[in-house]
């Protein structure tokens, strides 16, 4: 097992490596000069130039991204141009908004996806499928910007059920601690008016891994359901929900545990677009105002911290899967 975990460790910051180069060339390649963009075309030559000499634009491509490279192992991506402050410290802000709306869609996800999935196995080809399926679909098919938008029509701005955007309100921004700070507080308040407003965040980011987690229940069920452990459960006279949840469920349980790890990960680095459309003040949000400002030092800690995240959700799911299954480590 520690051989297993050494290769995957080292599978992972080759990896890590890997996307640090195509990031440091993708900035630095395009076209422009990013200290002008990042200070507008009216800036004097003498603060574009003082710039980069801030930014090491002045020196060798290699030596720059040697410079990046040894700043990135020490999680030092140096200062944010817009906002003056280190990159470390503005993503560790913004950090616990992002894994909390995650969160929250995940569950959302992995919820109604076995309910439905499993459902849909057990009534196939009834009604019942047939809704689970068309919601599947149409959770994959709707772009994640038209679902929003939708949903804050209709019920923040049509109904005026919900906010439609924010974290929480003006009257608790002060206490804006989101669900878990406000619970800790002990401030009731605070926590119902950020649960009203996880509300259309959560279920537009959770639209799509619902989808997936649905459709891949259902598969799978179908093909455990066929199984002969499964007709000895029902010759035995099980109950059919006892046969669906506890034997037939359980073993179909792995290539949807497989998907929902990858989805998290997605998700934790993918809500860009969810977090832009409700003004949520998470990471996707802030590096996607970045990129609009040409903050280098900003998009570049903020890819990294992502690929990063992404990366040891993966090794993580690898590694319970190898701790569960020796076939997993025999065959890497």
């Amino acid at each position: 097992m520690t051989a297993y975990i050494l290769r995957r460790l080292g599978a992972l910051l080759i990896s890590l490596w890997g996307v640090s180069l195509l990031l440091f060339l993708m900035t630095h390649l395009i076209p422009g000069n990013p200290a002008r963009a990042m200070l507008g075309e009216r800036a004097n030559a003498e603060a574009v130039a003082k710039l980069e000499r801030e930014l090491g634009l002045d020196r060798p491509l290699y030596e720059q991204y040697g410079r990046f490279l040894a700043n990135a192992a020490r999680l030092d991506f140096g200062r944010s141009i817009k906002t003056k402050r280190p990159v470390a410290q503005e993503l560790w802000a913004r950090f616990p908004a992002t894994l909390e709306l995650t969160m929250c869609a995940m569950v959302f996800a992995v919820v109604l996806g076995l309910l439905l999935g499993a459902l849909s196995a057990a009534r196939r080809g009834g009604a019942l499928d047939f809704f689970s399926m068309t919601i599947s679909l149409a959770g994959v098919s709707i772009p994640i910007y038209c679902l929003g938008l939708l949903l804050i029509l209709l019920f923040a701005n049509g109904l005026e059920w919900l906010p439609n955007g924010g974290r929480h309100s003006d009257a608790y921004a002060i206490a804006g601690a989101g669900l878990i700070g406000s619970l800790l507080k002990g401030d009731l308040g605070a926590f119902r008016d950020a649960a009203v407003h996880l509300i259309l965040p959560t279920v537009t980011l959770g639209a799509v891994p619902l989808a997936i987690i649905s459709r891949m229940t259902r598969s799978s069920l179908l093909e455990a359901l066929g199984q002969d452990y499964v007709r000895t459960a029902e010759a035995k006279g099980l109950r059919p929900s006892v046969v669906l949840f506890k034997h037939a469920l359980r073993n179909a349980l792995i290539p949807v545990l497989t998907i929902t790890g990858l989805e998290f990960g997605y998700l934790l680095g993918g809500a860009v677009m969810t977090e832009s459309i409700f003004s949520w003040p998470g990471v996707g949000r802030w590096l996607w105002l970045s990129v609009l400002a040409r903050d280098l030092p900003a998009i570049q800690g903020g890819v990294l911290f992502v690929a990063l995240l992404f990366m040891t959700i993966v090794l993580i799911m690898d590694l319970l899967y190898a701790a569960v299954d020796p076939r997993i480590r025999a065959a890497a």
